[in-house]
């Protein structure tokens, strides 16, 4: 295991790039959205009768999968920055 942490990088091009970043999953997103949104109120009843299919249980262990594994990683990010190293790669 490679203790090597590359060294910060605080120059005009990652700040750029960043927010390049930031503004393509803005404008992704949003899209994606955005044509839900339409296409929910042009279909009303398509999305009902599909609503009727979904199971609230799955949803449900789907999303505490999805908090947990964002708290593991919350988690581990915190304890590399505080150097402890050990909590991190278990």
């Amino acid at each position: 295991m490679s203790t090597h942490v590359a060294e910060h990088r605080d120059d005009y091009g990652s700040k750029l790039g960043m927010w390049i970043f930031l503004f393509t999953e803005i404008f992704f997103f949003g899209g994606l959205f955005l044509v839900y949104a339409v296409y929910r109120s042009m279909h009303p009843a398509d999305f009902h009768a599909a609503s009727l299919h979904l199971d609230g249980l799955i949803g449900a262990i789907n999303t505490a999968i999805l908090i947990t594994s964002s708290l593991t990683m919350s988690l581990a990010v915190t304890a590399v920055q505080k150097q402890n190293n050990s909590l991190a790669f278990k």
